[in-house]
């Protein structure tokens, strides 16, 4: 049984666009992110960004995924890293320096 599907034929993309009150360039707009990765740091281990709640590791060296710090110091030292919360943000942990006495070491 043959239908005729030629009067049903769907409209393009830009037709419906238009008869949303839109252009076809406004929905592709819509997709894309507007926050800038302008100033995000990049991890030390893995080189990609580092998200701004993920948790991560203040280290001298840079910032890192807290999960590839502690696989590079679980490789390194054999033990997993002692880490401090940083003061005021719960997702950053910092590495713990030298213990300062105020004396030099002779």
């Amino acid at each position: 049984m043959p239908t005729n599907l030629a009067g049903r034929e769907r409209p393009p993309k830009e037709r419906i666009a238009l008869m949303k009150g839109r252009t076809a360039d406004d929905q592709d707009q819509a997709t894309l992110s507007s926050i800038s990765m302008k100033g995000t740091p990049i991890c030390g281990g893995c080189h990609m960004v580092v998200a701004r709640y993920a948790p991560q590791v203040l280290a001298p060296t840079g910032t890192f995924h807290r999960d590839c710090y502690e696989a590079w110091y679980f490789g390194r030292y054999g033990k997993r890293p002692s880490l401090l919360a940083a003061a005021g943000e719960r997702h950053r942990y910092r590495v713990p320096g030298p213990q300062r006495t105020g004396q030099r070491a002779a």
